[in-house]
């Protein structure tokens, strides 16, 4: 028996120290739900135009006006010609659902996957098996009291899975050398204001900042906390962005963009269309185009339907484009 628990106090750090995530850095510029905020650079904390708006900034959902079903998908196929993208029978072979949310004044629900991370790597003398999800299930609700700082909280539960497979080669037989199957839990909050001074809109928000995935067997893990920033100002047709947005709890350089958006009504009065473009720059330096991250995105809406589209590349290299769009209804 004495051994037995000598063994386990041994093998126990060991054990802790092999667990392959060590990334929990899920909500960045690159990694959006949402096409609308996509187009704009990947951070949305100011404008509810956009129908998963309060995944960026919950506090959004007090200038909601009416209630939408959005539903977004994802093409991770980056081979796909650019004048394919609107082909009906290529959106559905190829895209992979990445989230459903529901959004109406002062309330929203929100079901999506923060990671979906599958791969089998075979090396020289090694091969690794890799299947990890982690998703997220959430209610947000924004402040109906104030008229001029408007406040957003969202409460979400975690729930994932992941099996790691490392396999060693001796004499031409693979060897299991580490296998693990472990279920998760675990909750996460975000909080966020948007409020209006001085002509222009602003929003601040703190993702995760109270954090816990409950691994079955192994030590907890939090997700990293990010703080981001944006200041918006307004015309008529036309809105310019400028926003920022750091990890709190680890170093990271900070992460800026810097967007437009142009939105028009056209058509018949009495079914009118709404039609807009959006363009965001994200980097940490400028310094250089392969340093940037630029985006495009577009909105249709006619009537109660609307299709929203976006594409986010680096360094203007359409070979290696991520692409996103959304169907919503309501809105």
């Amino acid at each position: 028996m004495k051994r037995l628990l000598v063994l386990i106090i041994v093998l126990t750090p060991i054990l802790l120290l092999s667990f392959p995530i060590d990334d929990f850095n899920y909500h960045t510029p690159n990694n959006s739900i949402s096409p609308y905020s996509a187009g704009l650079g990947g951070i949305n904390l100011t404008s509810a135009r956009d129908n998963l708006a309060f995944y960026d900034n919950p506090a959004l959902l007090k200038a909601v006006r009416q209630m939408t079903f959005t539903a977004t998908f994802s093409i991770p196929n980056k081979e796909i010609a650019t004048n394919n993208l609107l082909n009906a029978k290529i959106l559905t072979n190829d895209s992979k659902f990445k989230a459903f949310g529901i959004q109406a004044q002062n309330i929203g629900f929100l079901y999506y996957e923060l990671a979906n991370d599958r791969f089998d790597k075979k090396e020289e003398l090694e091969r690794t098996y890799q299947d990890y999800t982690l998703r997220s299930i959430g209610l947000s609700i924004a402040d109906t009291a104030s008229t001029k700082l408007n406040w957003g909280l969202s409460l979400r539960y975690l729930n994932g899975r992941l099996v790691y497979l490392k396999e060693a080669q001796q004499d031409s037989v693979y060897t299991v050398s580490e296998f693990i199957d472990s279920n998760a839990n675990g909750y996460a909050t975000d909080i966020g204001v948007y409020g209006k001074q001085f002509g222009f809109y602003y929003g601040f928000v703190v993702h995760d900042l109270f954090s816990k995935i409950y691994w079955n067997g192994y030590a907890n893990t939090r997700i990293h906390t990010r703080g981001s920033f944006s200041a918006e100002l307004r015309s008529n047709n036309t809105s310019f962005t400028s926003s920022v947005t750091s990890l709190w709890n680890i170093h990271e350089t900070p992460i800026f963009t810097q967007s437009i958006n142009y939105s028009k009504r056209v058509g018949n009065p009495n079914r009118p269309q709404d039609f807009s473009l959006r363009m965001g720059a994200t980097s940490t330096d400028y310094k250089s185009s392969e340093n940037i991250m630029f985006s495009f995105g577009t909105s249709y809406m006619i009537r109660m339907l609307r299709v929203d589209l976006a594409m986010q590349t680096k360094g203007l290299n359409i070979n290696t484009a991520q692409y996103i769009f959304s169907l919503s209804a309501g809105a």
